[in-house]
């Protein structure tokens, strides 16, 4: 499941550094909301999640919404967007 729609995601901006724009947005918690309730009763069995804001937010209210345990989340740098180019940025 992706994150929710966050600050970032309503600008015509590409980049992977402006975690200061990466909270989720109202509209970005209703969409995890929404997107949570086709696991209710049946979770995964685990939950894999980049360390930025967005995604933990909305990691976290998966797990409000579904019951999985907020502590078994698993943040990893590994998932997080890439760095594909400069000219890419911005």
């Amino acid at each position: 499941m992706r994150h929710g729609e966050s600050g970032i995601n309503t600008t015509p901006v590409w980049t992977r550094e402006l975690e200061e724009h990466s909270k989720l947005s109202k509209r970005g918690m209703e969409q995890v909301r929404n997107a949570s309730k086709q696991f209710i009763g049946a979770l995964p069995d685990v939950v894999i999640c980049s360390p930025l804001q967005r995604a933990q937010e909305s990691a976290e209210l998966f797990a409000e919404m579904t019951g999985f345990p907020k502590g078994q989340i698993v943040y990893d740098e590994r998932v997080r967007e890439w760095n594909v180019d400069d000219k890419y940025e911005g």
